[in-house]
């Protein structure tokens, strides 16, 4: 977690600037019908030769497949924009009241 500072606003539905979440496990893009509403937009990235989406609009749920290949459903929060990526068996999650391309610099350093 990444307290907001100039250039990084702190997000309504969490209060800070930028979260950065890991889970074991995979993104499934059959479940984003479910999780995407009609004024929430989804786009695919690729991230340092990997794969991922980029979220954004209005908040929206999380749906991931955990190791054991059971769906995990994220109800404690809405997210705002969000990218999420694959990186060898985790899903890492950058979310935040940030841009596409502010996400795919901070996933490229992390890679």
């Amino acid at each position: 977690m990444y307290a907001a500072r100039p250039g990084l606003h702190a997000a309504g539905e969490t209060g800070v600037g930028l979260l950065v979440t890991e889970a074991r496990g995979a993104i499934n893009s059959e479940f984003f019908g479910k999780m995407i509403g009609p004024d929430t937009t989804i786009e695919p990235v690729a991230v340092s030769g990997g794969s991922g989406y980029w979220i954004s609009g209005a908040p929206h749920a999380f749906v991931f497949v955990d190791t054991a290949g059971v769906v995990r459903y994220e109800t404690l929060r809405l997210a705002t924009n969000t990218l999420l990526i694959n990186v060898g068996g985790t899903v890492v999650r950058i979310e935040g009241n940030i841009s596409k391309a502010q996400a795919l610099a901070i996933a490229a350093a992390l890679a």
